[in-house]
């Protein structure tokens, strides 16, 4: 790896690397680590409860502007 590699970068090619594996040649106890690890990666791509907070009232002050804008004309 270069010395620009970004955690983006690495996250990357771990993913491509998953999707890559011939599952059928996992046994039971591999196949649990693979889903645990799409599972964590899934968690990590979803907002934080703060951040799902700022959006959600994002979305709540953008709808109340269009409704205030429809009112005024």
């Amino acid at each position: 790896m270069s010395d620009t590699t970004t955690l983006k970068d690495v996250k990357q090619r771990f993913i491509d690397y998953l999707m890559a594996m011939d599952l059928d040649k996992l046994d039971m106890s591999g196949l649990s680590t693979y889903s645990y690890i799409l599972k964590t990666l899934d968690e990590m791509e979803k907002p934080g409860y703060a951040e799902a907070m700022a959006m959600a009232m994002s979305s709540f002050n953008s709808a109340k502007k269009i409704e205030e804008a429809e009112k005024n004309g």
